[in-house]
């Protein structure tokens, strides 16, 4: 009775065994059938890249044991999901996979071109088929620290005489100005980020830069839905590890030629006399939309700017112009007119010779 028991206590086991080496075979095909695949993160932080590229854009970084929904193979990358709905690119040397590999991606489908070259094309385009010629004089007229409530002021004074401008905005000024800010949008200007509290970023850590920058420019985007593409450091201050960071969230840093000290004259007619000396072709002018003063020389000074030819325009389509492509984390102050790209006008053809 007893043998009987263990005997067929030997063959339940046995059984139970051969189920589960056949259910471990047949699991992993049955994954790769329904195309769940995942991997786990190792050997430390891993970066999450737009495009399988080691210079492209970084999304974001996961630490080691983190999973990932494998997406799509490739020869060094591997298109993933993260845990936090983000889809990106990952190294698959430093990625440990179950359920095997998922199929090769189609290069058919992968996505329009990304990054700050792809987006400068967009706006080069856009700025030519408004009318832009690159062989008349461009100034670019910038505005820190907004939005407030001056910002409405310099808005009617652009939108009056055609001009464009670009907007360095403090993320934590957002809140309770999102309608002047969507305007801001609407209106065709450019909205470029100032950080998020206006720290020194060379006196805080590299993750509180990003966070500072990285929080600013996707509220820009959730209020208005516009990609910031470029950024300009509190103070014009940057250091080695800040401008890393800036770099690889794939920024350039603009600068200013001109500093109408608007902040500190607070006068109206100091602000339009710096102005009008430095105006210049490829000219950066450095101003606040949160000043009453600069609204009011704004009335005076743009107008003239416009009758003495310029042609006012936002900085990325004044740099979407420049014969070398501006560069992530390199710093700009103005645009050489020298390096000014020849290109048609929108809508004109090359007469025959």
């Amino acid at each position: 009775m007893k043998m009987m028991f263990v005997g067929r206590l030997a063959r339940v086991l046995s059984l139970a065994l051969a189920l589960i080496i056949i259910s471990g075979l047949i699991m992993p095909v049955a994954l790769a059938q329904a195309g769940e695949f995942t991997a786990t993160v190792t050997g430390g932080a891993l970066r999450l890249r737009q495009k399988p590229d080691d210079n492209a854009k970084v999304l974001g970084r996961y630490k080691s044991g983190t999973v990932v929904t494998a997406l799509a193979d490739g020869e060094r990358y591997c298109r993933v999901r993260t845990p936090d709905g983000k889809e990106g690119y990952m190294m698959k040397e430093f990625l440990t996979f179950t359920g095997g590999l998922p199929p090769m991606e189609d290069p058919a489908a992968l996505p329009e071109p990304a990054g700050l070259a792809a987006s400068l094309a967009k706006v080069r385009e856009a700025a030519l088929a408004r009318g832009v010629d690159p062989t008349k004089p461009m100034l670019a007229l910038t505005f820190d620290d907004g939005p407030s409530p001056v910002t409405p002021e310099i808005l009617d004074t652009l939108k009056a005489h055609g001009a464009r401008a670009t907007f360095f905005i403090l993320g934590k000024n957002i809140a309770g100005q999102e309608a002047i800010l969507k305007r801001t949008a609407e209106e065709g200007h450019e909205l470029a980020n100032h950080s998020w509290s206006h720290p020194h970023l060379t006196k805080i850590s590299d993750s509180a830069v990003r966070s500072q920058i990285t929080r600013t420019s996707d509220k820009i985007q959730e209020v208005t839905g516009q990609t910031v593409i470029t950024m300009r450091p509190p103070f014009g201050a940057l250091n080695r590890l800040s401008r890393r960071v800036i770099a690889d969230m794939d920024l350039p840093v603009i600068l200013w030629g001109i500093d109408t000290l608007d902040w500190k004259t607070k006068s109206a007619s100091k602000t339009v006399s710096a102005m009008m000396q430095g105006a210049g072709n490829g000219v950066i002018i450095l101003c606040h939309d949160t000043w009453p003063s600069t609204a009011k020389a704004m009335e005076t000074a743009v107008p003239q700017l416009v009758a003495k030819g310029f042609q006012l325009v936002t900085v990325s389509e004044m740099m979407s112009f420049r014969e070398e492509p501006i560069k992530a984390g390199w710093e700009y102050s103005h645009l050489d007119p020298k390096k000014i790209i020849s290109v048609i006008p929108y809508g004109e053809e090359a007469l025959d010779p």
